[in-house]
């Protein structure tokens, strides 16, 4: 697998999701980490602690597997830490790699070049906010 998406806009969802992630505690042992999921055209960040959770689709170029929803769980403050780390120059852009043989991800922008370890086990799943059982109010910022 083969992804490649803004420096940027990865770093800043990969750190806004790092903040949800449980670092000690039961959460840690059932949730650690940061899940990012592939699809042809984008990245989903995803992140818990058990009772709050953070999600956010990144766009980005993903080639390499055929199925669709991978996805690679990686420690969230090492990421958050190597990517905050790389260059932030307009147009950059980085690549995660995955080889398939070994559990590991691959990152590399320009001549910067990491590897992480993948968390193995389940993450807790979630489905995603579906907003049509809410009603329209008229004027509500104004009552």
């Amino acid at each position: 697998m083969l992804a490649v998406a803004s420096t940027a806009t990865l770093a800043d969802a990969v750190a806004r999701a790092a903040r949800v992630a449980p670092t000690k505690g039961a959460g840690f042992d059932k949730a650690a980490g940061v899940l990012i999921e592939g699809y042809p055209d984008k990245l989903v960040i995803r992140a818990t602690d058990l009772s709050s959770t953070y999600r956010q689709e990144v766009a980005a170029d993903v080639t390499g597997y055929e199925r669709v929803g991978w996805s690679w769980r990686l420690p969230s403050a090492l990421l958050a830490g190597i990517l905050m780390g790389l260059p932030m120059s307009p147009g950059s852009s980085v690549t995660l790699d995955d080889s398939g043989l070994t559990a590991e991800v691959k990152i590399q922008c320009d001549a910067a070049k990491s590897r992480l370890r993948l968390i193995m086990g389940d993450f807790p799943v979630w489905s995603t906010f579906n907003p049509d059982p809410l009603v329209h109010v008229s004027d509500f910022g104004q009552r």
